[in-house]
């Protein structure tokens, strides 16, 4: 049975009965919406509480996001039947020293559903671009699914990126599930798979599978001749070049590399067409109508027909704006290491919960004397003066209940010579994502001032006892004579 429309099959996603297993392949993050949406809005109508688990942490905030932009789900978003969660969260719901197993963690929140008067629970879960052993991924959740399914008041959804999947892994994602979701042509296509009985070899012999999986893969595919010819190619690589593959097949593709990584590739392709065992890894640069090029990460590994090599099978990505991103952080760290590293002020950071030091740059052994290896990973308390401490400590407690921080203070701080030196401190707090934060600052020692400060005030004191105490008097007068 196939089902072609627009929309994915909006009224079948809704009116799942329970025991389905539907299988989701997407390209993007709209196209996983437009499934999403009617799937959990079908669970909300029909009086079944919505799981939705994510691999990938920072899906799950987009993922509200967006079903908060939806009127019909956002309404039920405060509720108790509507739950977007990362497998993280998930796993440790009942805190950070508890954690649970994936099948464990599904039964008890399917068990809480029923208990709040759900008739039971429409589950979804999005590995993303995660690789794993396709046999595998059911099990590793629900144990047998197919029997859990039968068994229990449960729907599954399971969605996985096109994104970097090699064209097998993606058909073996197919089998285990008895309903198959997928965009061909520009329409989504809902298929029954015979209840799971399917074999590996009809998946295959199934031309719609595999052609549209090929066709709507953003990676590159491609087979190579055993002269070098490309003979098949998929159609990303118009995105990737600007090429249409009608103008690079039965071309030599050789001619599509940079100069400089062609004999390497060569090499490589040579000894897939010896060993038809193993996969060869390599990166190298594409060229573009433009004339410009872009860096292909691929793998390539020996194509058999009748047991004899007749070519090699490449898949590969673009990976031009990662390297492009590495470069410019490469150049960004070595350029802020500098400063780090060259800085006049002492610049540390401590561990949030435990005040603990991280780092500190080479100006704190100027300053105190010490070694940084000396203190590293030591409370920061150890080396406040212990007048200092009581406020230090109320500050620092102060931050940890409430997230507040002061901006400016001032500290002594221990030398390695058991004197105390006077630093001005500033302090902030540096994010380094969502759950790693850290307390940076910078401080200045003002010991020198401080005591020049003070004797200044010690002169001045003297000074008016002096003046204070004479029997003469003691004036000023300008020119004029007239006392100021």
């Amino acid at each position: 049975m196939g089902i072609e429309s627009k929309k994915p099959a909006e009224e079948s996603l809704r009116n799942l009965s329970w025991g389905c297993h539907l299988c989701v392949f997407y390209q993007s993050w709209e196209d996983l919406l437009e499934v999403m949406i009617p799937y959990l809005l079908g669970g909300l109508e029909n009086n079944q509480a919505c799981l939705w688990v994510l691999f990938d942490p920072e899906g799950e905030s987009f993922a509200v996001k967006n079903l908060l932009e939806t009127p019909e789900i956002a309404s039920r978003m405060e509720g108790d039947g509507m739950e977007v969660i990362s497998l993280e969260r998930l796993l440790h719901a009942e805190g950070p020293h508890h954690p649970q197993g994936i099948e464990e963690a599904i039964k008890n929140r399917l068990e809480a559903a029923i208990s709040r008067g759900y008739e039971g629970l429409r589950l979804a879960r999005d590995l993303g671009e995660k690789r794993f052993n396709p046999m595998e991924h059911c099990s590793t959740w629900l144990g047998d699914p197919k029997n859990c399914l039968r068994e229990s008041p449960l729907t599954l959804l399971c969605s996985f990126s096109l994104v970097g999947r090699p064209n097998l892994e993606t058909v073996e994602m197919a089998l285990g599930h008895n309903l198959l979701l997928i965009k061909r042509n520009g329409n989504w296509e809902l298929k029954e798979t015979q209840e799971s009985q399917k074999t590996r070899e009809s998946l295959w012999e199934e031309e719609w599978l595999s052609r549209s999986l090929l066709e709507n893969t953003m990676d590159l595919v491609a087979v190579i001749d055993r002269e070098g010819k490309v003979v098949y190619i998929t159609p990303s690589i118009e995105t990737m070049s600007g090429f249409k593959p009608y103008e690079i097949i039965g071309k030599s593709g050789f001619d599509f590399i940079h100069p400089e990584d062609r004999d390497i590739v060569l090499k490589t392709h040579t000894k897939a067409l010896k060993d038809p065992d193993s996969v060869y890894f390599h990166e190298w640069r594409l060229k573009t109508r433009e004339g410009g090029w872009r860096v292909l990460e691929t793998s390539g590994k020996a194509l058999l027909r009748d047991s004899q090599i007749v070519g090699v099978v490449i898949n590969g990505r673009d990976v031009t704006e990662r390297r492009q991103m590495e470069l410019a952080l490469r150049e960004s760290e070595e350029r802020y290491r500098g400063i780090y590293e060259l800085a006049p002020y002492v610049i540390f950071t401590l561990s949030v919960e435990e005040g603990r030091i991280e780092s500190l740059n080479p100006a704190f052994e100027r300053a105190t004397g010490w070694k940084r290896e000396e203190w590293l990973g030591r409370h920061f308390f150890e080396l406040i003066h212990p007048e200092d401490l009581s406020m230090v400590r109320y500050l620092y407690e102060r931050f940890l209940r409430y997230q507040e921080i002061l901006p400016f203070l001032e500290v002594r701080i221990l030398n390695r010579e058991g004197a105390y030196l006077t630093f001005e401190c500033a302090v902030g707090v540096l994010s380094l994502g969502e759950e790693r934060v850290l307390i940076l600052g910078v401080a200045w020692d003002v010991t020198r001032r401080k005591r020049m400060e003070e004797e200044l005030r010690e002169s001045e004191l003297s000074l008016r006892r002096i003046t204070d105490n004479m029997v003469d008097m003691v004036g000023q007068s300008d020119t004029q004579g007239i006392f100021t």
